[in-house]
């Protein structure tokens, strides 16, 4: 049995994106897995990330409850002994039991000690999510040392802006202090970019947060599965001389937000690399473009707004609030595999 703990540091470093990976990754290469949260901002029922480790995890049948905390509560000798038993009981029937830690680099003192606590007792494996905007130095390394010793087996700088990216990785190889403490304490630095589709939206989350209809997706299941599809472009139908089909074939895995009334661009976006159609001024679509859309396993939503409205709208929505999907986990693992140095996720973990 081997216990994987997902430290963080930072805002929203991308510990469940680096969990769920994990999860998939050992499911797919046919070990048994479960993944925790023990410890939940949120209300117990409603924090995605526990429901989507439900979902995927190897023993559909194992559950439990979350911690609730808030920032500034302390973790306490019994929660950790309660946390310990979750995985206990976990780690009966799972080959890796993955918990999804908290941000121990920036908390305060005694929640660093609960979490060495908990890592001692568990002898876990540590991966450090590190968010890349803020990149790393030796100082930060030495602390992630001092907390986890040497239980670090992997810091990952993840989301790491382009700009930063080639930067990043030169100062870390030329840092003689970050070298020296990688040689004593056996434990690797990788740096992974930034990626549009890890912060998409699911089609599922643009009508929630549009509060849409969806006038032909009840009864669908092949309709339904499409609604987790990743939003990474917005385009809008009818702002353009050109060809509908010309426009819209310039983007994949994108929303277009169209007129109700304008089946003729409707039809000419189902024709491309499209997440879904968003019908606004309220008017659902006419029967042709309901059967091509089936026929495409496109999702059409239906909002009472205007096309300006919508607009407006979406430019709010939260893009650092999106959950984790099957389709964000199968990137994730693309980019870690292509970004590790020298290492594979299986050597990683057998180490």
């Amino acid at each position: 049995m081997t216990v994987l703990y997902i430290a963080g540091s930072g805002i929203k470093p991308g510990k469940t994106s680096v969990a769920s990976t994990l999860i998939s990754y050992l499911s797919q290469n046919k070990e048994k897995v479960n993944g925790i949260k023990p410890f939940t901002f949120s209300n117990k029922t409603s924090d995605p990330d526990i429901t989507y480790y439900s979902k995927i995890n190897s023993n559909t049948n194992f559950s439990y409850e979350p911690i609730v905390i808030s920032k500034n509560s302390e973790i306490t000798d019994e929660m950790i002994t309660q946390t310990a038993k979750k995985v206990e009981t976990s780690s009966q029937k799972a080959d890796f039991t993955i918990i999804e830690g908290i941000d121990d680099i920036n908390q305060n003192l005694s929640n660093i000690k609960s979490s060495k606590q908990l890592i001692n007792i568990l002898d876990a494996k540590i991966i450090l999510i590190i968010n890349g905007t803020e990149g790393i130095d030796s100082k930060l390394v030495e602390k992630a040392i001092d907390i986890y010793g040497i239980h670090l087996k992997i810091i990952l700088v993840n989301r790491t802006p382009k700009y930063l990216f080639t930067k990043l990785k030169s100062n870390v190889s030329k840092d003689n202090k970050i070298n020296e403490l990688q040689n004593l304490y056996d434990f690797s630095i990788e740096i992974v970019p930034e990626d549009r589709k890890m912060i998409a939206p699911s089609v599922n989350e643009i009508g929630a947060f549009l509060k849409a209809e969806f006038p032909i997706n009840d009864h669908l299941p092949e309709l339904e599965a499409k609604l987790e599809t990743p939003v990474e472009y917005l385009m809008v139908g009818g702002w353009s001389l050109d060809s509908g089909n010309y426009i819209f074939s310039k983007r994949n895995n994108k929303a277009v937000i169209i007129k109700g009334d304008r089946p003729d661009l409707q039809m000419a976006a189902l024709e491309s690399s499209t997440s879904c159609l968003i019908l606004t001024n309220g008017q659902k679509p006419i029967q042709y473009v309901i059967e091509h859309a089936i026929k495409k396993q496109i999702p059409i939503l239906s909002v009472n707004e205007s096309t300006q409205n919508v607009m407006r709208c979406i430019n709010a929505f939260p893009w650092e609030e999106t959950s984790i999907t099957k389709a964000k986990s199968s990137r994730f693992e693309n980019l870690l595999n292509l970004h590790f140095q020298g290492s594979t996720l299986v050597e990683i973990l057998d180490n």
